[in-house]
């Protein structure tokens, strides 16, 4: 089925991707500017796929050649250039964090600087400009709405760099400046890490979220954010996933008689306690326009109703959920000394007041 909504569609993960740019500049910590940057990954996931599909409708109607070659020219250099490195920062600590190996996951979060997302949103701007004189229809400009200076000052304030030293127990953390970090070998400790991860960039996308009063595009962006991790962090303990062929089996079944007696006991009750239909609704708005924009091919949604999915989402409904997931994980982790880590995650390190060797690469200084 043709995708509905085709030019709307790649404007959107264009503008989203830049306002998303615009966001980090504003942002006080690196460790938090990736947290966030990691939505242009995905955006640039579904541009790739949907802007394409754009260049051949305008080839079948007819538009001359030299528009089309220059077009496909373009877009094969962008997917040349950039599709391999941020598919995978796309799937591991953007859309999910099911990994098996934690320090390739690592590896991947330590991608996304200042840089290459700069070029990676010119690029993507230069190409949808060109889609769209190619078409006849007005040229953009990217982001098409800017953070108010209220909601720059309070963002900031949300995400001010920390002072002092830190434990880090969660799966990127490693290279977070001021942090001392451990690390997990094997898979039944790795979900204990992405699980820390994840309620951890859940907290800061609400506080986020809940700063930007003023420009609801922005909220909204980091609300799909929220959507999705939160999603992600249901599939680590409850369900496993399948990714790139291969099975990874969730918390619950990997924590199966192995000292998680007391969480293997609170776990089915904490699932219990959360709402089928409200898990089902927020899943319909991770497949479609949190993770992705849109992929379902057998009945695709115009632009429009996919934003009317998250923007009629009772955001207190959200908030419950998220309180209700993440504090149950919490509450089972002090039961069992294999998960205890989480307890100390960020919290401050007594009589440290230096780090010698830290491995920290900067987002802004590549």
């Amino acid at each position: 089925m043709p995708t509905v909504d085709l030019p709307a569609k790649v404007c959107y993960a264009v503008d989203e991707m830049a306002r998303t740019f615009s966001l980090t500049d504003v942002i006080g910590e690196d460790h938090l500017k990736r947290l966030f940057a990691r939505r242009i990954a995905i955006r640039l996931d579904d541009f790739v796929d949907l802007a394409p599909q754009w260049k051949n409708q305008l080839k079948s109607a007819g538009v001359d050649r030299v528009s089309i070659s220059a077009l496909h020219e373009r877009l094969k250099r962008l997917a040349a250039d950039h599709q391999e490195v941020l598919k995978k920062v796309r799937l591991q600590p953007g859309a999910h964090r099911l990994q098996a190996n934690i320090a390739e996951q690592y590896e991947f979060f330590q991608l996304i600087d200042r840089s290459t997302l700069g070029v990676i949103v010119s690029d993507c701007t230069e190409i949808v400009n060109m889609l769209s004189s190619a078409a006849g229809v007005p040229i953009g400009v990217f982001p098409s709405t800017t953070l108010s200076c209220a909601d720059k000052a309070r963002v900031t304030d949300a995400t001010a760099t920390r002072e002092g030293i830190y434990f880090s127990t969660d799966d990127l953390g490693y290279g977070r400046k001021g942090s001392i970090a451990k690390l997990s070998i094997g898979p039944m400790q790795n979900r204990v890490d992405q699980a820390t991860g994840i309620i951890e960039a859940l907290a800061i996308g609400w506080r986020v979220s809940n700063s930007i009063h003023d420009t609801y595009e922005y909220k909204r962006d980091v609300d799909l954010q929220i959507v999705t991790d939160l999603i992600s962090l249901y599939e680590i303990i409850y369900e496993g996933n399948q990714l790139q062929g291969i099975t990874i089996p969730p918390a619950i079944d990997l924590w199966k008689g192995r000292g998680f007696e007391q969480v293997e006991l609170i776990l089915p009750v904490l699932k219990a306690k959360l709402s089928q239909v409200e898990h089902d609704e927020l899943t319909e708005i991770r497949n479609r326009i949190g993770a992705h924009l849109d992929r379902d091919k057998s009945g695709n949604l115009p632009l429009i109703d996919l934003l009317h999915l998250i923007d009629d989402y009772d955001r207190e409904k959200l908030w419950v959920y998220t309180d209700t997931l993440c504090a149950g994980i919490k509450d089972g982790a002090r039961t069992s000394i294999h998960m205890r880590s989480m307890s100390i995650h960020n919290q401050p390190v007594p009589g440290a007041i230096a780090l010698d060797g830290e491995i920290h690469t900067a987002y802004d200084d590549q």
